[in-house]
């Protein structure tokens, strides 16, 4: 992995609003335990181009993975409502809800969750 992240620095050296560098060097950050660098890489990401969406659901797993729940839960749902990652945004908000006792939503959103992936198998086995 430190080959790719090295290679990416080089890329973001020559361009450094090369927005697909950002993207996957963020992923290897992640990969490697480098939240905060991620994180810096993921959102550099979503304000170069705000509709890559998948940006903002990987910033809202390292929210979630640092603790901070309620900003964790507003990149999920950003994505849901969006309609990016649906099935697993709702599933990461869902144990976001849960962790702070609201177990009702918890249960409805992991119902959406199984709904939207039992739609997907569905549309994709067709």
């Amino acid at each position: 992995m430190p080959e790719a992240i090295q290679a990416f620095q080089k890329c973001l050296e020559i361009d450094s609003n090369y927005n697909a560098a950002h993207y996957r060097m963020a992923i290897c950050l992640f990969h490697s335990g480098e939240l905060d660098a991620a994180l810096q890489h993921f959102e550099k990401c979503g304000r170069l181009t705000p509709e890559y969406l998948m940006a903002r659901y990987h910033i809202g797993v390292i929210y979630e993975r640092k603790g901070d729940f309620e900003r964790a839960a507003r990149e999920f749902q950003r994505s849901i409502d969006e309609g990016v990652g649906e099935a697993s945004s709702l599933f990461h908000l869902a144990k976001i809800r849960e962790a702070q006792g609201d177990q009702e939503s918890a249960r409805e959103l992991l119902q959406r969750a199984r709904e939207f992936g039992k739609a997907h198998m569905n549309a994709t086995h067709h």
